[in-house]
């Protein structure tokens, strides 16, 4: 069994103690977040899990129980998440030089091969256009350099929660958010509405815009064919970008193309190999590969495992993980990132945090009674 630690929220730092309460517990319980009358059990001994992957934008908290989790016998690998976006889209993540420190102290402790660095979403906006990520992705790669090989990215994906997060932004800073077009995609525009239900005068077809920006109109988003990139000061603070900045319209779908190009030119030039993660256009023409972020090739060269290991069935179409647990649990993750997919609201965030007990076997609420705990997705019973 694979463990995922986790896609809905940030277990290395915010749940690592917890985290280590199952370990110990051997076993740990996830409530289906479809059906949360639905609760499984699952074993998180040795024996019973092949590797764990963890997900995390600061793995610090957890860094001081890797010792354990070796002396154990446990395998794992890490994605690590690391942007450099302004505040307003990252919030509460820690300071960049200390997110830098952590990760080559992490790739340090547990070996270059098994960190993976996250350059993702990648948000085209006004205030960060295909040069911002540019800029930023050389960077970090020159300061990653020899402590990871290998780079993920993919572009954000307008969800519901999401678009309607980044509308309110929009509306409070003037900010405008541009959805990457695929190849074959120009021109899907009926009667000025967009596809995705923004409205008139969205794609910039006419009427005021209103923030979010689809690009799939022939002519979306360009206003008078001039690009200007953000005026970023020289000393790279966290709130760069958000004011004093002339808007900057996304072509596509040739610029999505060159700016992968430009990143995978930067990632091999440092040493390291790109993917993209779950991505609807394709990025092959960039040189990029499409990966699987849970990756049975992977999985398998770490752990000695040999065991057939099938795709994902429960995720995109588009992804080509294979198949594993997610111990987490939605609405938990106190980044409250902008462009995140698996919080609803910073209320449904406190509710839960509220409701989180770290002696539990449930990362949010609790699990009493009987339990029936699953070896290798096979139940048996446990009194």
């Amino acid at each position: 069994m694979i463990v995922s630690a986790s896609r809905r929220t940030d277990i290395p730092a915010f749940f690592s103690k917890w985290f280590v309460e199952r370990v110990k517990a051997g076993y740990f319980c996830v409530r289906n977040p479809f059906n949360p009358g639905q609760v499984k059990v699952y074993s998180l001994l040795p024996e019973d899990v092949d590797l764990i992957v963890f997900w995390t934008k600061n793995p610090q908290p957890l860094l001081p129980y890797l010792d354990l989790l070796d002396s154990l016998g446990y395998r794992y690998y890490f994605h690590f998440t690391l942007n450099d976006y302004p505040e307003i889209l990252e919030p509460r993540v820690p300071p960049l030089s200390q997110r830098l420190d952590a990760f080559r102290k992490l790739s340090d402790r547990a070996g270059k091969e098994r960190v993976i660095w996250r350059y993702d979403p990648i948000v085209l906006s006004s205030v960060t256009p295909s040069e911002y990520h540019l800029e930023r992705v050389q960077n970090l790669a020159e300061h990653l350099t020899g402590y990871t090989d290998r780079l993920v990215i993919s572009f954000l994906d307008f969800y519901g929660k999401v678009k309607r997060r980044l509308k309110r932004i929009s509306q409070a800073t003037g900010i405008e958010f541009y959805e990457p077009l695929a190849v074959g995609d120009e021109g899907k525009m009926s009667g000025g509405f967009c596809e995705d239900g923004m409205g008139a005068g969205a794609c910039g077809q006419g009427g005021t815009t209103v923030g979010i920006l689809c690009d799939r109109g022939t002519s979306a988003g360009i206003r008078d064919g001039t690009r200007t990139a953000p005026q970023v000061p020289a000393d790279r603070s966290r709130s760069a970008g958000i004011s004093g900045v002339k808007r900057a319209p996304v072509r596509a779908p040739g610029e999505v193309l060159k700016l992968a190009e430009g990143i995978r030119n930067m990632a091999e030039s440092c040493g390291m190999e790109v993917y993209s993660c779950a991505e609807t256009i394709d990025l092959r023409p960039a040189g990029i590969k499409p990966g699987a972020c849970i990756d049975g090739n992977l999985i398998r060269k770490i752990s000695g495992t040999d065991r057939a290991m099938p795709k994902d069935k429960g995720q995109r179409p588009a992804c080509r993980c294979v198949e594993s647990v997610d111990m987490g649990a939605y609405n938990t993750c106190s980044h409250q990132c902008a462009y995140c997919y698996a919080n609803h609201s910073a209320a449904s965030i406190e509710k839960n945090l509220g409701r989180h007990v770290p002696t539990s076997p449930l990362l949010v609420g609790t699990c009493d009674g009987q339990v029936e705990i699953i070896h290798d997705l096979k139940p048996s019973s446990l009194k």
